[in-house]
């Protein structure tokens, strides 16, 4: 049966302690055994000054653009700061690389929200392109579609540029913010260190590229485990790391992940 799959299957869960829930629910849902090491954790940047200062003048721009649900949880949380609720403003248009970022969206009081075909930063900004005429200001022209429009980006920092050099081409002046900051996570250290050759996780799953540099500066062991990632930017920086990729999901969500994980034990 689809719901039992992976019975007898140990899994480890490399996500922040905070999201691991639903990827750890669906799992034992499919009849997994899952350890959870949390390899990364979230920190404030050292400057909240530009996040602030952003969220404080929300009528200037005419996108805010989130790659992550951790994203728009910090974001709210500077509004809060600020004293202000995240809500609908005239004009103002608001994007999301996945559904559950766009659900944390709705959740915060955001009706429309623009979501990408598929879930990564490149059909993102594709997306916004083919949005320009749409509702809204209208900008720019066909060679620059987005000339005119101001774009603010939060989310981590130090996250891949492609999507706010890709808006940049496209004409628009994007203000990019850290939300926040992903580090390695040291108290995962040990737990990944008492691995062997000898297979101790039949899968370790990977969720962001983040998780997979801290897996390896932890010193973590693949062995003879098989690794599952979310989506071909994860599975690019596992592959570059030189650790082996045997799934990558076709849809970049975490029902996705479980799904690709249980038709590779059919």
């Amino acid at each position: 049966m689809p719901g039992t799959r992976l019975s007898g299957k140990c899994v480890l869960v490399t996500r922040p302690a905070h999201q691991a829930e639903p990827l750890v629910e669906q799992l034992t849902a499919a009849g997994a055994e899952v350890e959870c090491l949390p390899t990364i954790r979230l920190r404030d940047p050292d400057d909240r000054a530009p996040l602030l200062e952003a969220v404080s003048h929300l009528e200037d721009y005419d996108w805010v653009v989130f790659t992550s649900v951790n994203g728009v949880e910090r974001f709210r949380a500077a509004l809060e700061e600020r004293q202000q609720e995240l809500r609908e403003i005239p004009g103002l248009r608001w994007a999301a690389i996945g559904p559950a970022t766009a659900r944390a969206l709705h959740e915060a009081g955001i009706g429309v929200v623009l979501l990408p075909a598929s879930y990564r930063a490149e059909a993102l900004a594709e997306a916004i392109r083919e949005s320009a005429g749409g509702p809204g200001r209208g900008y720019g022209e066909a060679e620059a579609p987005l000339r005119g429009a101001k774009v603010l980006l939060a989310r981590a920092a130090g996250a891949r540029a492609v999507l706010p050099e890709r808006l940049r081409a496209l004409g628009a002046e994007v203000d990019e913010v850290a939300a926040y900051v992903t580090e390695s996570n040291p108290e995962a250290a040990d737990g990944l260190r008492e691995t062997t050759d000898d297979r101790r996780w039949d899968w370790i799953t990977f969720t962001a590229s983040s998780a997979v540099r801290a897996f390896a500066e932890l010193g973590g062991h693949i062995g003879k485990s098989r690794v599952a990632v979310i989506g071909p930017i994860t599975a690019g920086t596992a592959e570059a790391l030189g650790f082996p990729v045997h799934v990558v999901a076709a849809e970049y969500t975490i029902p996705g992940l479980v799904r690709a994980i249980q038709e590779a034990e059919a």
